[in-house]
């Protein structure tokens, strides 16, 4: 019955019903999480993820920010928060660590099926 009402709740949200508030959360949410998979790109931890990625990832439409690659959305999200949790950059939130599946599914996705950036971030608060 909770997952009914969930989901009857995601269906219905609009971008028009969020608090600007939480927009510009997850707006913040987003930059740190661009940030961080920018500052991990030269990490020795790194060193080898392009590598790894490039023996497994498909060709698609998304974005790997580190790199510039282009890869379908799974595999873009999953380079991206490779990138972003290297040197161990997140945000909280209340009871988890959501910003890298939250951000980067939501961006990768977007990307690839040419949303907008509000249904993007739209995406970003109900991942949250």
């Amino acid at each position: 019955m909770h997952l009914k009402h969930l989901g009857e709740w995601i269906a219905g949200l609009s971008f028009e019903q969020l608090p600007q508030a939480t927009v510009r959360a997850a707006r913040l949410q987003v930059l740190n999480m661009v940030a961080a998979a920018h500052g991990a790109r030269r990490s020795p931890e790194t060193g080898l993820l392009r590598e790894a990625l490039a023996g497994f990832a498909s060709p698609g439409r998304s974005t790997v920010l580190a790199t510039g690659d282009r890869y379908g959305p799974a595999d873009a999200a999953l380079a991206n928060a490779a990138y972003s949790m290297a040197q161990d950059f997140d945000d909280i939130v209340w009871m988890g660590h959501t910003c890298h599946s939250a951000v980067f599914a939501a961006l990768a996705v977007a990307e690839h099926e040419r949303a907008t950036s509000r249904q993007m971030l739209l995406a970003v608060v109900v991942a949250n």
